[in-house]
Formats: structure tokens, sequence, C-alpha cells
């Protein structure tokens, strides 16, 4: 199995902006030498439970400080951003952390976020698949391309500089309604899973992927095999004992949930809940190394996953115990999968 950690910069009121980004990034570095196999930055702007509003300067800060650890986006909002740009900045990426770059790409679900950019976010979908359509297009072509389409017009052009990683850096779609799964699977790209969803709606969801690529002409094997590559965002919390475990996490969880006015991207129920529905839910492993282990499992089983994107941090936690908590992790928990 593969293991990542999840980073999304959130600053509630006990902490500081300044903290929280020497917090997560002592904890990228930490994740490279406890074994980790990549690290993902997730997008989000003008809210306090997410600060990073360009991922790409955090995985070019994150490339000069490791070496061997995937660098990946979990992910970009790319409807906000000109399509040309981010083919440049994250190219760049790719180039200054030696073909490290997974290229994790979602439309969006935050009103505000839109809006503050001027833009609607009833465009979300068709403006996501024409800005995906120019990026592979952009970082494949070896020489000029030009594109026309409903919202971006492009005369020919070169993108400078080009990917590491040809024809293009591993993308990844963030796993949405059926319709995004669908499109998804006809693109034949691999998706990233939320945290609390039903893992029986998960594989449901996997089959529509699968059966959409089907029919757009890609073999079944190629299909499932695709399928199966997902990454699976899960809260983590682990600790010496169970009760340590609960206790890590509350603060920094509930506060992170009271603060998301919108929780359908983590597929979270819309009105707020105690404690003990998050803990559990299958979104969650938490307790000893032990006893994470046997859910990461459980998980596999129930799922098909391979691979975790482990999310400790849900803002402002104890230096320390996070420390503690990653380590476990990794010389703990990972070994035993590996």
């Amino acid at each position: 199995m593969e293991f990542s950690t999840f980073h999304i910069l959130a600053v509630p009121p006990w902490t500081t902006e300044e903290q929280t980004i020497q917090t997560e990034m002592r904890s990228i570095r930490l994740a490279e030498e406890l074994g980790f196999d990549g690290v993902w930055m997730a997008e989000h702007s003008g809210s306090d439970y997410g600060t990073m509003s360009n991922p790409a300067l955090m995985l070019a800060a994150a490339a000069a400080c490791t070496k061997r650890v995937r660098l990946g986006t979990a992910v970009s909002i790319v409807p906000l951003h000109d399509p040309l740009r981010l083919a440049e900045e994250y190219a760049l990426v790719d180039q200054l952390s030696g073909g490290r770059l997974e290229f994790g790409v979602g439309r969006g679900y935050q009103p505000m976020e839109f809006t503050r950019y001027g833009i609607n976010i009833s465009e979300n979908r068709p403006r996501f698949q024409e800005i995906i359509e120019i990026i592979r297009t952009a970082w494949a072509s070896e020489g000029p391309f030009e594109y026309e389409g409903m919202f971006y017009q492009i005369p020919p052009t070169n993108v400078h500089p080009r990917p590491l990683q040809r024809p293009h850096p591993p993308m990844w779609i963030a796993q949405g309604s059926i319709e995004t799964m669908e499109w998804a699977g006809r693109q034949l790209i691999p998706f990233m899973a939320a945290p609390l969803l039903p893992h029986n709606v998960l594989v449901s969801r996997k089959e529509a992927y699968v059966q959409a690529a089907v029919e757009f002409g890609h073999t079944e094997a190629d299909a499932r095999k695709t399928a199966d590559s997902f990454w699976h965002l899960k809260n983590v919390f682990v600790a010496d004992t169970d009760q340590k475990a609960k206790d890590y996490a509350e603060r920094s969880l509930m506060w992170f949930f009271a603060e998301l006015n919108s929780r359908r991207m983590f597929e979270a129920p819309a009105d707020p809940q105690p404690y003990e529905f998050y803990l559990n839910s299958n979104g969650f492993f938490w307790g000893t190394p032990d006893r994470v282990a046997d859910q990461i499992r459980k998980c596999a089983e129930e799922t098909g996953g391979q691979r975790v994107i482990c999310w400790f941090d849900h803002g402002g936690m104890d230096p320390d115990a996070l420390d503690r908590c990653l380590k476990l992790f990794g010389e703990q928990v990972i070994p035993q999968f590996k």
C-alpha cells in the first residue's frame, strides 16, 4: 500500500498563519524521513479553514526540502484559474522536483471562492472540462498548440517550461457527483475519494466509472485497473492509547467542521454533528497503531483501495502531539503494509 499526508493550512483562532505554515513544512520534511510516499496540498482561499490559495508555491517549497516524496494537489480548483498559467506553474513544480508532481484537480464547491474571483459557480463544470483538456494538450504538445472552446480561445502558443514527466504528470480528479465520475471514466483519469463517503457508495461509483470508460471505448481491464488505483483521503489520529488518539484531534476537528459552511466535498452531513459521530464513521482511522492498521485493512477489503492520504492536522494541532502522531504512523503502521 501507499501512504501520503494531507495539508490544507487551516488557521484556527488559537494559532497564527506563520505557525501554521511552519508546522506544515516541518510535517512535510518529517513525512519524507518517515517513509511516506507523498504529500498533498489542498487549495482554498478566503477562509480560515483553508488558506492555501496557490498550492504550486507550497509544492515548490516542498520540492526544495525533499528528495523522494511525490508532490500532489488534492486538489487544485482549476475553474478559478487561467489554464495556461496553471499549466506553466505546475510544469515548473515538476521540473523543480525532478519529476515528482501529481496533479489532482477539482471543480470547486464553495460559492464564496468563485464570487471573490468574479466567476459564476454554475459554470464550474464546463470550465473545468475545458481547462483539463487545455492543460493535457499543452503539456503533451512538443510545439505550439491552439484551442477553441466555449470559455477559452487560445491562439497558437507554446507553454514553457514543459513538465519533466512525459507526456504529462499523473492527473487525478476529485470524486464528486456521478456525472464527474462518469466524465473521469471516459477520460480514463483516476480519482480521489472523500473521507466520509460510505464504502458501499464508493464501490458503486467505481462501477459507474468503469461502465462509462468501457462505453467510451476503453477496455474493461484498463478501466478497472485505473478505478482501483484511486487515492482515499482519510482522517487519521494515532497515539499510544485509544483515549489519547480521541483527545488528540477533537478541538481542531470540531472547529474545522464548524467553520466549513459546505461539508459536501467531504461527504459530511449538512447539519453539525457531535464528535462521536465522526469517530464512528468510516472516514476515520484512529487509536493505537495496531488498531489503525486493522481499520486500514478493513477499508482496503471493502473498497479495493491501496492508497491512503492521511489527514493528521485539521488546524492548530499541538506540534509535539502532531510529530508523535506522524512518527507512530510512519514507524509502526506503514511497515505493516510494506
